[in-house]
């Protein structure tokens, strides 16, 4: 079964370990989709890590 998008629904259990991501790779194994996720920083992880604000060198979002 072929697919275009991936869906995704907040997690209602174990938040704190959950975060948001980009899709790296989506393959098959065994009739299933596995699907590889890069984490991305949110900005209150990056104040902490650089101590400043939420300005970024370069690049959009």
């Amino acid at each position: 079964m072929n697919h275009d998008r991936v869906h995704a629904r907040e997690p209602s259990h174990h938040v704190g370990r959950w975060s948001v991501g980009v899709i790296e790779s989506i393959d098959e194994r065994d009739g299933h989709a596995v699907v590889t996720v890069h984490p991305v920083a949110s900005a209150e992880s990056e104040e902490s890590r650089d101590g400043g604000g939420t300005e970024r060198d370069g690049g959009g979002t």
